[in-house]
């Protein structure tokens, strides 16, 4: 079986762990270790947000690289997927900026979530609290391309994309 290593920057960093016996991801928990967070607001200009309390005011629309206090060591041939967690985007409108994000083997720095908050008010992001849960992912790195000089001939009864099928 694969070990994912963990370095806590901080010995009060939390250890990922899986919720249930079951869950298929890790929590991920933020660790504020700074007096600021890195943002971007809707015009894409950067700012720093001052942590306060355990805490930083998270405006509507804006993005933010939330430190975890932590850094992977991923083995050879995996990834390491962060994605948002349902509850946190159902009930605060935080979800990742990019949907899902991939923390590649040779990666050795910590690790950030790229968070986004899309609701239409502040909300209040925490030391400690969970915003991200990931999946160790076993590589397709190795797979060969090969280059054709035809086009690949329509497979199956598929015509088009992007709703071609029918189903919104």
């Amino acid at each position: 079986m694969p070990e994912l290593k963990i370095y806590r920057m901080n010995e009060n960093v939390r250890i990922p762990s899986f919720a249930t016996t079951e869950s298929a991801c890790f929590d991920i928990r933020c660790f504020l270790h700074g007096d600021t967070v890195t943002a971007y607001t809707p015009q894409n200009s950067r700012i720093e947000l001052p942590v306060k309390n355990g805490k930083f005011h998270f405006p509507a629309g804006y993005r933010a690289l939330v430190p975890t206090g932590l850094i992977l060591d991923i083995p050879f041939g995996y990834s390491v997927r962060i994605h948002p967690r349902s509850g946190t985007s159902l009930k605060f409108g935080l979800t990742l900026i990019n949907s899902e994000g991939i923390i590649d083997h040779d990666y050795a720095e910590e690790l950030m979530i790229p968070l986004h908050n899309t609701s239409s008010s502040f909300v209040d992001v925490s030391h400690g609290e969970r915003y991200a849960q990931g999946e160790v992912v076993e590589s397709m790195r190795y797979i060969e391309f090969t280059e054709i000089k035809e086009r690949p001939s329509q497979k199956g009864d598929r015509v088009g994309g992007f709703g071609s099928t029918g189903v919104s």
